[in-house]
């Protein structure tokens, strides 16, 4: 419908991750306007097997007699051509993690995309990304596993329309900093100014000592 809000989830279902929460938090806010779509469930790569995760998610949707309703998965995964018609047709993009050693060291492509289409953001903290997304104003963060902070999130989103297209500016201005000239920089400078490290000269010796 045309005043539907879409709520994208725009990657895999992993074990990591924690979409349930996000479920849970739908079905408690009861908005009917809010629909949440998740963008490809089977993974490209088919000796990878279906995560738990994949089906835990169906199970609680079916079981809250959500899918179809409020909660919407396209099963095939989508091209890399396409996806940019998934995040740019949403009103703004969803991810949730669990506490977990992935989700500290963690810098999730999936965020990325949704600041290269200007996509406001509810994720979860934890998260180098998170902070990034408070700190620039494209998105708001809650809590892990939290449902309560989940609703209010999603309440505030949809609520306000003008909220939404800041995120969405802020959004495309901070996407510049992940262009491929800006993060290979660092990397460009070091390899010009590079200079061996000073035992490097006595490693053809050291090399030589082992050979038979």
């Amino acid at each position: 419908k045309s005043d539907d809000v879409v709520a994208l989830w725009a990657g895999g279902v992993y074990d990591w991750l924690d979409p349930q929460v996000i479920v849970r938090a739908v079905k408690k806010f009861n908005n009917p306007k809010l629909k949440l779509v998740f963008m490809g469930l089977k993974h490209p790569n088919s000796d990878i097997p279906v995560m738990n995760a994949v089906k835990e998610l169906r199970d609680l949707s079916n079981e809250l007699s959500m899918t179809n309703n409020s909660v919407f998965f396209v099963e095939d995964w989508i091209n890399y051509e396409e996806r940019a018609q998934f995040l740019l047709s949403a009103d703004f993009g969803v991810s949730a993690h669990k506490e977990h050693i992935e989700t500290q060291f963690s810098f999730r492509t999936r965020l990325l995309d949704h600041f290269w289409t200007g996509l406001p953001t509810i994720s979860t903290t934890g998260d180098a990304l998170a902070e990034v997304i408070d700190s620039n104003k494209v998105g708001l963060t809650v809590q892990i596993s939290d449902v309560d902070d989940w609703v209010n999130a999603l309440s505030k989103m949809i609520s306000d329309e003008s909220l939404r297209k800041t995120f969405k500016a802020n959004a495309l201005n901070l996407s510049q900093n992940y262009t491929w000239n800006k993060v290979l920089e660092p990397l460009y400078k070091f390899i010009k100014t590079a200079t061996p490290a000073a035992d490097r000269l006595l490693m053809p010796d050291l090399l030589g000592e082992r050979r038979f």
